[in-house]
């Protein structure tokens, strides 16, 4: 079976039909777990799980102790006791190094059993013999980071299985204020679930009372005003970063700006072809509703401009690093602005 998305997982589960052999491999680990999960709590009832769930660590069976691969095939080729099916879970395979047992095995595995491998933290090589045998009786899920321009999409569909809203600018300010992995940020999505009742739409306020930012001066703020060429908000929140230097250091407002000064040239370059604004969007790998902060900055700052800026992010990024000298991050960062704006 060829590869498949975690959507696809979900409707295996929906219609309870299941693969004898499921590979879970990839660097994004939130979404592993999240299937390993189903696959442990929603198959078997309680009194199930006693005798027909049965769960391995790849770091036992490479030493062998307190089981082995023997233990593991055994499992998968006994008959359930209680129902249709058993489920046989191998959790950190990638501590695994000899696959010979499970390949023989995922070359005709039994109907009855879903054996799931949690391969957590990179890809299986698709060379192996291993994996190549579940492509032909399994089913291989492959769980990808998600690009920059899928982390707005990904928060507003999971928190609308919760069954809450979020407004554009209170996404702007999460997308600011968490790292991109899954797993952080659905621990700081969990605060404002557990503090917002159901049906509510998330709104700035929020973010900044449940996940801790400061609602004026932040990374949003000051990149929204530097999007509307406002000297004034922005030499304010110029000065909040200057005292708070620790909080805000140049190195950490240097990658949202030229990622969006980045934007915004592909935007000068694509916007005479007169796209929709949500094909235009596409090719620039954005959320289509971010693309007015690009239509907005482009009556600020001209395709020369924009060139110029890059250039000058460069330059101070590697100031920053200490290339040419020492520099104090305040003198940085107000020579940087001030050249950006004028």
């Amino acid at each position: 079976m060829a590869a498949v998305k975690f959507d696809d997982i979900k409707k295996h589960f929906a219609g309870k039909k299941f693969s004898p052999v499921y590979l879970l491999n990839g660097e994004e680990d939130y979404l592993i777990d999240v299937i390993t999960k189903k696959f442990e709590n929603e198959i078997l009832d309680e009194s199930q799980t006693e005798f027909d769930l049965h769960i391995y660590y790849g770091l036992d069976l490479k030493k062998s102790v307190p089981y082995s691969f023997n233990d593991v095939i055994k499992s998968c080729t006994a008959y359930p006791l209680t129902g249709s099916h058993q489920v046989i879970i191998i959790k950190e395979a990638q501590n695994i190094s000899k696959w010979d047992s499970l390949e023989l095995y995922a070359k005709n595995p039994v109907q009855s059993t879903i054996l799931v491998i949690c391969y957590k933290y990179g890809k299986v090589d698709k060379r192996k013999t291993f994996y190549k045998n579940i492509e032909k009786t399994g089913v291989i899920f492959q769980s990808d980071p998600l690009q920059e321009r899928q982390y707005p999409a990904w928060i507003e569909n999971y928190l609308k299985e919760q069954k809450y809203k979020i407004n554009p600018t209170a996404l702007r300010f999460l997308l600011d204020a968490v790292p991109r992995n899954l797993n952080l940020i659905v621990n700081e999505l969990q605060k404002l679930v557990l503090n917002i009742p159901q049906g509510n739409e998330i709104d700035e306020k929020d973010i900044a009372d449940y996940i801790g930012i400061n609602r004026d001066y932040n990374i949003s703020t000051f990149q929204k005003a530097i999007i509307e060429r406002d000297v004034v908000t922005t030499q304010k929140i110029v000065n909040y970063f200057n005292e708070n230097s620790k909080e805000f250091p140049i190195f950490k407002l240097m990658y949202p700006l030229l990622y969006f000064f980045n934007k915004l040239l592909l935007y000068h370059a694509l916007v005479s072809n007169r796209f929709p604004q949500n094909e235009l969007a596409n090719r620039m790998g954005i959320a289509p509703y971010f693309i007015n902060e690009y239509v907005t900055a482009s009556r600020h700052y001209s395709y020369s401009k924009t060139v110029r800026i890059i250039e000058i992010l460069r330059e101070f990024d590697l100031k920053s690093k200490g290339v040419g000298g020492s520099f104090e991050n305040s003198e940085l960062l107000n020579e940087m602005i001030f050249r950006i704006l004028h």
